[in-house]
């Protein structure tokens, strides 16, 4: 009996066996933390996310950043960060005063930076290093003026030779550690977070100039998918919408998209002459249907500031297109804002009106 859920979360696999004709139940932790929710029934166990764990590129970088008011050590995986250690300190600076005594505060101020540096280093053995190897793959160091040099000189010439890059950063801790990621993407460009990061500030830079090259909502974004004008599709991994699919007696099926909580409200308001033939996570429904139409996917996580973001603006999925097209969740809403509603907001006349994607935010 699990009395409480682990850390990686937890994956279920329950089955009937047609050999033995008992059920079967399979109860597994994974190897990293679990970001994506998923509850589907087939005639197969789903492991692909399993398998991406452990065939994915166990790439791991490490980050110091270290200034005269904190150090603090992170670990970068995949699109997984990990704070493995964080001190704060004040370190005297540099000043004139002082007269005779000038040198015996310089050289106080010397000893306490040394000390802050090798006790940052002896932490640093203990965070990065295993039996006398390093844990990672590569190191960052990144910090203000020149600590993240000192730093450097008293570890293993073994270990310098693992550092990719020093940059300087304007912030100590994990504002720091965020701009050392930015200013590094060259040398992380194989990094699925930093790769994450550069999808979404295109994205958000197509909106800025308003290029009409990005669209964002369920209708307008599989719309564009299916009429293949989608270049890339952002789409995040905890996406909780539901695809559900309505047929009408004599008419063509109708698509809607709904919060799970909204389904049975959905179930309840339709006529006798229509049914809900189809209900199914949206996120399943992309992930199984994105490359019949050419186009390319980037999962989205929340593991930094601007995939939260894109999350609470835009609903957690959006594109990026190849060309211009016209978004009609855009258009509606502009047509229902002019009607001369108090405000702007999007108000649904026909509570019974089974428009196609009356999904709003």
């Amino acid at each position: 009996m699990i009395k409480r859920l682990p850390d990686n979360g937890l994956v279920l696999f329950c089955g009937y066996s047609a050999e033995d004709a008992k059920k079967k139940l399979v109860v597994i932790e994974p190897l990293r933390p679990l970001h994506l929710s998923m509850n589907r029934c087939d005639d197969k166990f789903h492991t692909e996310m399993l398998r991406e764990q452990i065939t994915a590129d166990e790439t791991k970088i490490g980050f110091v950043v270290i200034d005269g008011h904190s150090a603090s050590f992170y670990l970068l995986y995949g699109t997984t960060r990990e704070t493995l250690w964080k001190h704060d300190v004040n370190l005297p600076k540099k000043h004139g005063r002082g007269g005779q005594s000038q040198k015996r505060f310089e050289r106080i101020r010397d000893e306490k930076r040394g000390w802050f540096v090798s006790k940052v280093a002896e932490n640093f053995l203990l965070q990065f290093t295993s039996n006398g190897l390093l844990s990672v793959s590569n190191l960052v160091f990144a910090g203000c003026a020149e600590l993240k040099y000192e730093l450097a000189k008293k570890l293993d010439q073994k270990i310098q030779n693992k550092i990719l890059a020093f940059v300087d950063v304007q912030y100590g801790g994990e504002a720091g550690f965020h701009q050392a990621v930015d200013l590094s993407s060259e040398v992380l460009r194989n990094s699925r977070f930093v790769r994450e990061k550069v999808i979404l500030n295109k994205y958000f830079g197509s909106i800025a100039i308003d290029n009409n090259l990005f669209c964002y909502y369920p209708q307008d974004s599989i719309e564009a998918l299916e009429s293949g004008a989608v270049e890339t599709l952002l789409v995040w991994e905890g996406l909780q919408d539901i695809r559900c699919v309505i047929e009408k007696a004599g008419e063509t099926r109708k698509v809607v998209f709904k919060k799970p909580e909204e389904v049975e409200q959905l179930r309840k308001n339709l006529g006798s002459s229509s049914e809900l033939v189809l209900c199914e996570p949206l996120l399943d429904w992309v992930l199984e249907n994105f490359k019949n139409f050419g186009s390319e996917i980037e999962i989205i996580s929340t593991s930094n500031t601007i995939g939260e973001q894109f999350v609470q603006g835009f609903g957690g999925i959006g594109a990026l297109l190849r060309y211009p097209i016209e978004k009609a969740h855009e258009l509606d809403c502009l047509a229902k804002c002019g009607d001369g509603q108090e405000g702007g907001e999007i108000v649904d006349e026909d509570e019974d009106d089974d428009d196609d994607y009356d999904y709003i935010y």
